[in-house]
């Protein structure tokens, strides 16, 4: 079986149709054999609850013939022109790129892509976090109580996300088509690399960490270009770019790490309510400002707490919903 033949399994199941036995061997055995076949599953199942899950009445013949259609007009460069008696023009161009971009074949017409592509939303619930796959075979690891948009096909000549929150790009270096991450009070321009973006709603400053690579950060006020091992930070509020020489410590999430330098307590609790989504409170109101380093390897909330404890004398008091850090006494004192 081509691999075509397991994406129209996959719509066939998102449809709701029952597989016969040996169609469902084969679909998990082509699922297990490879990561990116688990990759595609799981974009296929994004765009389905996001965008394409109007058109669940297209049978699947006839979306393997506008699959057969589509993919002739691209080879031939011509815009897609695909028609059906049962559903609109641009409904059918959805399902067409959506199932196509699953087959590969992205690289063959980005030149001719449509502005009206369906967007993807991806959206983590706090204390989670989800790895996404771009049309283009960059990636992203979007942080929890974070929203990413992107679309289904990216434009000729830019690739363009939207970003409110936190994610890790890795981004394939296309030289005739930079890619774009667009937050509040900032744009983020690159070619191909490696770099975190924070622009949580909830904070006064984005930030922007590179890892390898060149970025280059805008906003309403003024332009860096940073280089491996530097972030910028915006201040929302005067548009002002601030050049550091080191990433911050926490920019290194995705790693399942957590560090903290000299961070101080009511900021660290922010970062640890959102990587582990559930709130942390401290109650003493002279504790907020007490300064914290620690470095936990592998995040566990277990781990956190305990040091949190030890080094500044806490009375944990953790329910179902929430923690609060009692009484304590500041180190730095």
């Amino acid at each position: 079986m081509s691999k075509q033949d397991f994406i129209l399994l996959l719509y066939k199941q998102l449809r709701g149709e029952t597989l016969a036995a040996d169609e469902k061997t084969a679909l998990q055995n082509w699922l297990e054999a490879a990561p990116q076949n688990r990759q595609t599953e799981a974009q296929l199942i994004a765009l389905w609850q996001n965008t394409l899950s109007p058109i669940q009445e297209v049978p699947v013949h006839e979306l393997q013939e506008a699959l057969q259609t589509l993919k002739a007009n691209i080879a031939a460069q011509n815009k897609p022109a695909l028609s059906s008696r049962h559903a609109p023009k641009k409904l059918w161009w959805a399902v067409a790129a959506a199932f196509l971009l699953a087959l590969g074949a992205f690289g063959l017409w980005k030149t001719n892509s449509p502005s009206n592509a369906p967007w993807v939303m991806v959206e983590v619930p706090a204390g989670n976090r989800q790895q996404v796959l771009f049309p283009d075979g960059s990636t992203a690891q979007v942080n929890g109580g974070s929203k990413l948009r992107y679309p289904a096909v990216f434009s000729a000549g830019k690739r363009i996300v939207e970003l409110e929150g936190e994610a890790y790009f890795q981004v394939t270096h296309r030289a005739e088509q930079v890619f774009q991450v667009n937050v509040a009070d900032a744009t983020i321009t690159v070619l191909g690399t490696r770099f975190n973006v924070r622009a949580f709603p909830t904070e006064v400053k984005n930030e922007v960490s590179l890892f390898s690579g060149k970025v280059r950060v805008a906003s309403e006020s003024q332009v860096l270009e940073l280089s491996p091992g530097q972030a910028a930070i915006v201040d929302r509020q005067s548009k002002a770019l601030e050049l550091l020489s080191a990433p911050p410590a926490a920019a290194e999430w995705f790693k399942g790490s957590l560090t903290f330098r000299q961070e101080q307590l009511a900021t660290a609790m922010q970062e640890l309510s959102k990587y582990f989504g559930k709130p942390i409170a401290i109650v003493e109101p002279g504790m907020q400002h007490c300064r914290w380093t620690a470095n936990f390897p592998k995040a566990e909330l277990r781990a956190v707490l305990k040091n949190l404890e030890t080094t500044y004398g806490f009375r944990i008091e953790e329910n179902t919903d929430s923690i609060r850090l009692n009484g304590g006494k500041c180190m730095d004192k």
